[in-house]
């Protein structure tokens, strides 16, 4: 009977240590390239998978790399992040857009970030590439605001928050 305690509460150490956090949050982004913002509101950048099946239930062959960050409901500005430490080189992957980060000028929260790629998504982040010839100051103004990144995950109809 101790063998049959140690083998039970080793396997419930091992399910809380190997569980991975649940989380549910947004963030903002824009590309702009000469001065244009890129419009991702297409379905072919969208995960039409609903992020949960209810009860806090998760589909048994959920996309690890998909729940990172990714875009609903045809908004193309505001991603989920389900994954923590999702990196925005992740969104990027997620929604088959290349960037040549050779070619890339990148701002989070207003702020210029060497190696954007390799940074932790947070809460209500707002990111924004440019691409080419770009006027910084104005492009930076197309950057999604906190207040509109909360509004967009209140309504979303396949992941609330």
């Amino acid at each position: 009977s101790l063998i049959l305690f140690s083998v039970i509460l080793g396997s419930l150490y091992i399910n809380k240590i190997t569980t991975r956090k649940k989380i549910h949050y947004h963030a903002g982004f824009a590309v702009v390239a000469n001065d244009k913002k890129f419009n991702f509101s297409e379905w072919k950048y969208m995960n039409i998978k609903p992020c949960e099946l209810g009860e806090g239930a998760r589909q048994p062959q959920e996309d690890e790399q998909l729940e990172k960050a990714h875009l609903h409901d045809l908004v193309g500005d505001v991603m989920h992040v389900e994954h923590e430490g999702a990196l925005w080189k992740d969104l990027f992957i997620n929604i088959h857009y290349p960037v040549d980060q050779t070619k890339v000028t990148a701002f989070i929260n207003g702020e210029k970030v060497p190696d954007y790629e390799q940074k932790v998504i947070n809460k209500n982040d707002r990111l924004v590439l440019f691409i080419g010839t770009n006027d910084i100051k104005k492009g930076l103004l197309q950057a999604p605001s906190k207040s509109y990144i909360e509004l967009i995950g209140k309504q979303s109809k396949t992941c609330g928050e």
